[in-house]
């Protein structure tokens, strides 16, 4: 990564962490950020679809660390969307050695802006607890994907106690306006909380998924319980192997994990791996 593009980096997530969130520990946040990319979920998401040879749609895609982690596993084409123009100069600056097969533009995932049936893979990493219409940007993910092609929706899950943005203990279990007062009381700006965090659930994709015509999905980490190695978080490998014991239903696994990662296949023809 070179100076100038690190600098980029740095100067726009000390102002996410420190003056959007507010974190209390916003520096080791940021050095967290920018130490860490995504290729332990490409790994496992390898582990269960062929990525070689794939177009691929990153919606929410951020500086653009999963798209560059799925070129590096053997896509063919990497697209990214992104409604904020920083972060995207970003993404197209450490994409830029791959030429054509790293293409980023500015939209929203409530409009994308692709032909129905043009990509193999879509995926959105941790952005769907960010939108307003959950229904719409999932019915457009499902739309852009080829029939019998593949969608993956990371998200955390608010049935956990601990709001992950904020660090707020117990937030999701109380009424979005105690948590307001609370970060108001700590002198921290509650705006982004309020407007641009939904509490969202595993359960909500799924059913934003059958609202799309989805009628099969696998939940990752239990079709994970196979393979633990593959979880790169030391804790929650810990967690899955304790698991893996109890051979838990998927319902649970969605239930009692902080976050979720959900695999749909479009209906029709079409690889299904």
């Amino acid at each position: 990564m070179t100076t100038d593009i690190h600098a980029s980096m740095q100067v726009i997530l000390e102002a996410y962490y420190r003056d959007t969130l507010g974190l209390p520990d916003w520096e080791a946040a940021v050095a967290r950020r920018l130490q860490t990319g995504l290729e332990g979920q490409v790994k496992r998401l390898a582990s269960f679809v062929d990525l070689r040879g794939k177009h691929i749609l990153d919606v929410g895609c951020g500086f653009g660390d999963m798209m560059l982690s799925l070129l590096e596993a053997g896509a063919a084409q990497v697209t990214g969307i992104d409604p904020d123009q920083a972060w995207l100069t970003v993404a197209a600056a450490r994409g830029g050695r791959y030429s054509k097969r790293f293409r980023v533009n500015q939209a929203v995932g409530e409009q994308l802006p692709f032909r129905d049936n043009s990509f193999d893979l879509v995926c959105s990493n941790f952005v769907v607890e960010h939108v307003d219409d959950l229904e719409r940007v999932v019915g457009e993910m499902i739309r852009v994907l080829k029939p019998g092609g593949l969608c993956l929706i990371n998200c955390p899950n608010y049935l956990w106690p601990m709001e992950p943005h904020y660090h707020l203990p117990w937030a999701p279990y109380t009424p979005k306006w105690i948590g307001q007062q609370l970060l108001r009381c700590l002198g921290r700006d509650p705006y982004y909380f309020v407007h641009h965090i939904h509490y969202l659930t595993p359960f909500d994709v799924l059913k934003a998924l059958r609202q799309a015509g989805v009628t099969h999905t696998t939940n990752l980490l239990h079709a994970t319980l196979t393979r633990p190695d593959l979880i790169v978080n030391p804790a929650l490998q810990t967690w899955v192997r304790r698991l893996s014991f109890l051979r838990p239903p998927s319902s649970l696994i969605y239930l009692l994990m902080p976050s979720a990662s959900i695999l749909a296949a479009k209906p029709g023809e079409g690889q299904a791996r």
